[in-house]
């Protein structure tokens, strides 16, 4: 979470986010308008919507601000979660009837959906969306209204050094039918209204 004068941004776990707070962390780090969360192991709080932060601290106020967060389309969230997770623990196996609804394992015994965390970043009203596949032009026309980017190469800095680290097939067509996919997106309700409303659509074979 990182939080300005005038915004709050929440930090939506596989969505170009640590890419953005990388950028603002170069740039803003050492102005005392800005607060980051501190980057602990011990105490992981970098992915708290602001139900979790109130929680956590009931002074927590964002009065004032307006509330950012990424997003992305769901299949391609999908195959990056699931990957992701499997490259922390390459024992942990995602089932085909699993993937297709959308699920995946948040640690080794828990299984959650992708509706999960729509859900999660959505409790209070975001304002403003970057989209992960527009994350450069949707970063300059998100931030330069709270910020001076004119300083920023943002060209240079989003070069999406690491995209798809992990070397899988990006092709949705490669891992599902038609059907499948309107499935997937029925099966995550939240998260298929939420990607139509800020897209414009979604995704189809």
């Amino acid at each position: 979470m990182i939080i300005g004068e005038r915004f709050v941004w929440l930090h939506f776990p596989k969505c170009a986010g640590t890419e953005i707070e990388n950028i603002l962390r170069r740039h803003f780090n050492e102005d005392k308008n800005f607060h980051f969360d501190e980057i602990d192991p011990r105490n992981v709080i970098w992915h708290q919507n602001i139900d979790e932060r109130k929680r956590l601290d009931p002074g927590f106020d964002i009065s004032g601000r307006d509330v950012i967060c990424a997003f992305r389309r769901l299949p391609h969230w999908l195959l990056s979660r699931v990957h992701f997770e499997k490259g922390r623990n390459p024992e942990i196996v995602v089932t085909r009837e699993m993937f297709v609804r959308g699920q995946f394992f948040e640690t080794a015994n828990l299984v959650i959906a992708a509706d999960y965390y729509a859900k999660k970043y959505t409790t209070v009203p975001v304002n403003r969306w970057i989209r992960t596949e527009h994350a450069r032009s949707d970063f300059e026309a998100v931030f330069s209204e709270y910020l001076d980017l004119s300083n920023i190469n943002l060209d240079k800095e989003m070069q999406k050094k690491n995209a798809n680290r992990f070397g899988y097939i990006n092709d949705i067509e490669f891992y599902f039918t038609a059907a499948e996919l309107k499935n997937l997106y029925d099966m995550n309700p939240v998260w298929r209204d939420l990607e139509r409303e800020v897209y414009g659509d979604i995704l189809s074979i």
